[in-house]
């Protein structure tokens, strides 16, 4: 799958506190196809059966608390470098385990290798070319990205990038081209 796409949704209101994941749970264990059978009757409709397994796997990445607000469990990701200052970087940076960027990072043709998680925080910029398994953007990158597993954009991306599989969802902003590996 290649695709060259612009998306902009200035609508976008950030979930609040009071999202229901009892229901999207329920919704995911009961399967896309049931739910879709309890509406017989009800008119045309399009069964959406993989829709139950997207949003199983973004309930994966994230977990919920008791106030049923989501949240990235750094210790389920494996998250153990924090880079939380501007700065710049000429090179390749390593990483064996996952990886969160915040602040500002302008370091255009340079690298960040990790095996692991590499979360871009929300409110963060960061122009730095990407190997990961997991790529979650929360802020902005720009750059070049190949991500072996999951890319799952709630930000905004703009440049060039391979992935496994690839979830935006709405409100987030994709300019360049998207590759999905085979």
């Amino acid at each position: 799958m290649l695709a060259n796409q612009n998306t902009q949704d200035d609508s976008f209101a950030q979930s609040s506190s009071s999202t229901n994941v009892a229901n999207i749970s329920q919704f995911v264990r009961n399967g896309a196809e049931k739910a879709a059978s309890e509406v017989e009757g009800r008119g045309t409709r399009t069964v959406m059966p993989l829709l139950g397994q997207a949003l199983n796997n973004f309930l994966k990445l994230f977990r919920t608390d008791d106030d049923n607000v989501f949240y990235l469990d750094h210790a389920q990701h494996n998250i153990r470098s924090f880079l939380n200052a501007d700065f710049e970087l000429e090179g390749t940076m390593k990483l064996r385990n996952g990886a969160l960027f915040q602040g500002t990072l302008k370091s255009p043709g340079s690298k960040a290798k990790s095996e692991g998680t590499v979360v871009i925080d929300a409110g963060a910029s960061i122009d730095i070319d990407i190997e990961c398994k997991v790529l979650i953007v929360l802020g902005k990158h720009t750059g070049k990205a190949v991500v072996s597993d999951l890319l799952v954009n709630v930000g905004a991306l703009k440049g060039e990038y391979l992935c496994g599989a690839y979830e935006q969802l709405r409100g987030s902003k994709f300019s360049g081209t998207l590759e999905q590996a085979d």
